[in-house]
């Protein structure tokens, strides 16, 4: 997965989604993810690795259980971008933090992690569907992807807020891109199943196309970053993750 570019992740990204929704030039590869799910796809890529060229911004609560890895620098943005109104971090925090960490940071690989296409959904018809269906896991009976497969959700209506969620965030993607230096690409850490094999949602462990085909775009550049290594790495933060952060996008009840 790290190659020598920026790296911007879009989180829950199918990639027939992104090909459909897609706004920015390129060269656009299918490209297969080591996970089906964000723990399997930060173990399988950084899990006790050292990685200190590289600067993670993460919008994510997740990678900070799950890394246990070394980075040239870590911006928890969950920490400080979150949006109560919205239950996660809004891609506009995430466009000013990677921008602000290439300022600190200009000889380091950039890892930019969004928080969307992930529900919660942050769109109007998304903050419509929320009020009425309710998106949090973990077996709640309001939980979307339990309501789809017992037929009380059609696939039409997620996948109509789901490309919603992408729309709204891909010009803030254009922008983040046009402000980098060097080669950048967009990737994500894996899909979303809509039943397919009968799997729904993002469970990790489950191998199927659908989650693990995901979009690779590489973005015109003129000359890549001159990359340097720090000599000493730091970690995401071992403190207790607030639960807050890992239930709206659904992590825990």
């Amino acid at each position: 997965m790290l190659h020598k570019s920026d790296l911007i992740i879009l989180d829950a990204c199918r990639y027939d989604l992104f090909k459909s929704a897609n706004i920015l030039e390129g060269k656009l590869q299918r490209f297969h993810s080591r996970g089906s799910h964000t723990g399997e796809f930060i173990q399988q890529n950084f899990k006790n690795g050292s990685f200190r060229d590289v600067v993670y911004v993460s919008s994510n609560p997740n990678p900070a259980s799950e890394a246990d890895a070394e980075f040239a620098a870590v911006e928890e943005v969950w920490k400080t971008g979150w949006d109560d109104d919205l239950h996660t971090v809004p891609p506009k925090e995430m466009v000013d933090e990677t921008i602000r960490a290439e300022e600190r940071y200009p000889n380091k690989r950039l890892i930019s992690h969004f928080l969307q296409p992930h529900y919660p959904w942050i769109g109007p018809k998304g903050q419509e569907f929320m009020s009425k269906n309710g998106y949090r896991s973990q077996n709640r009976d309001d939980h979307i992807w339990i309501q789809l497969e017992n037929g009380k959700l059609t696939k039409e209506q997620i996948w109509e807020v789901y490309e919603e969620n992408l729309r709204i965030t891909l010009p803030y993607i254009r922008d983040l891109s046009d402000s980098l230096s060097g080669k950048t690409v967009i990737t994500s850490d894996h899909g979303n199943a809509f039943g397919e094999w009968e799997v729904y949602g993002h469970p990790p462990g489950a191998y199927i196309d659908p989650l693990v085909q995901v979009p690779w775009l590489e973005l015109p550049y003129d000359k890549r970053k001159k990359i340097r290594t720090t000599e000493e790495g730091v970690k995401f933060s071992d403190e207790q993750l607030p639960t807050e952060q890992l239930r709206d996008p659904g992590y825990v009840e």
